[in-house]
Order: structure tokens, then C-alpha cells, then sequence
């Protein structure tokens, strides 16, 4: 039974995150309020924008630079902007790292 209710919750929390499509049309670093960097950005598309990603037309997206992961995922919007390639991003459900930008859970490279 514990293994169906979470199963449910975690369901539940991704089935409602926002996803992008597109190149990456802003990028933007920071020194965040917990004094970590945070980087937002913003793709071409966005679908499914959830009620607390306010900004811009689209949407736009937030990742703290806090964890390896999180870097991780910099690494790859750098790689994917300077490149000029397209990528896929799937949203947390959330806002927990920017307070009008949702997180990011992953984010994939097109061809």
C-alpha cells in the first residue's frame, strides 16, 4: 500500500510540470537569495505552464546551482545555446528554486 501511494504522489507531482521544446531564446545567471547561483531560462515553446511560472509569454525556467546534478544541467544549456541545438525540458511541478520560474527535473538534447 505504501508503495501505490507513492508511487501516486510522485505521479501526481510530475503529471502537472510544464515542458519546452526549442532553442534556448534567454539564458540568465545569478547569485540567488540562499547565495547560490541560479540560472534561468527560457525555450522557444513551452506546454502545460504551470500557475507559478509567470514570466515571459512562454515561460521560463530555474535551476539552483546547489547539487552536482544542477550543474550538470548548466553544463548542458551552455553546450546546447552556444551550439545553437534544440533541447526538451521537463518541469518539476514547481517553483521551489525560482519563486515565478519552474524547475527543471531534466532536460534532454535534440538532434
Amino acid at each position: 500500500m505504501k508503495k501505490l501511494l507513492l508511487a501516486l504522489l510522485f505521479t501526481s507531482t510530475f503529471a502537472h510540470a510544464g515542458t519546452g521544446n526549442g532553442k534556448i531564446t534567454k539564458l540568465i545567471t545569478h547569485k540567488g537569495p540562499n547565495g547560490h547561483g541560479i540560472v534561468m531560462f527560457a525555450t522557444e515553446t513551452t506546454s502545460a505552464r504551470i500557475s507559478c511560472n509567470t514570466v515571459g509569454t512562454a515561460g521560463e525556467w530555474a535551476i539552483s546551482l546547489e547539487h552536482n546534478q544542477d550543474n550538470a544541467m548548466y553544463s548542458l544549456l551552455l553546450m546546447a545555446y552556444v551550439a545553437n541545438k534544440k533541447v526538451f525540458v521537463k518541469g518539476t511541478g514547481s517553483c521551489d528554486d525560482f519563486p515565478d520560474r519552474e524547475g527543471v527535473h531534466y532536460i534532454e538534447l535534440k538532434e
